[in-house]
């Protein structure tokens, strides 16, 4: 995403399986703390300073969440948000030729109230897009 970074707390339930490689379970992220969560979340403040741009990413294979999403004091949500949204039903289902299945993971535009929380599915990825009020 292009744009400034930001800092970001992410708070997620945790992977407690296997590994591989095994090393990969315990890398720690900033503050110490081990990168393992379910849900992975980045966001850029846009060039424009007018919007800012969340990357949501659910690796569980089975269950969805509802997670808060909090900005600064003194930033506000203009109505709406703009979210892009790449799932399917199946964790295994692949795109391929019309001979092949045709298209089964598809991507989804639609725009959303929010109200503080945001609901990710279950294996999905999600692009929110926040239009900031003046």
């Amino acid at each position: 995403m292009h744009g400034t970074a930001l800092d970001l707390f992410v708070d997620s339930p945790v992977y407690e399986g296997k590994t591989v490689p095994a090393f990969v379970k315990h890398l720690s992220g900033k503050g110490g703390r081990e990168m393992r969560g379910w849900v992975d979340v980045s966001a850029v403040l846009s060039p424009s300073e007018d919007e800012i741009r969340v990357a949501i990413l659910n690796r569980h294979p089975e269950e969805g969440f509802v997670i808060d999403v909090r900005f600064g004091p003194n930033t506000e949500v203009a109505g709406k948000i703009k979210v892009h949204e790449v799932y399917s039903d199946k964790l295994t289902d692949t795109n391929g030729f019309e001979s092949d299945g045709g298209e089964k993971v598809r991507t989804v535009e639609k725009e959303v109230e929010f109200n503080g929380t945001y609901e990710v599915k279950e294996h999905s990825f999600q692009g929110v897009f926040v239009l900031l009020s003046p």
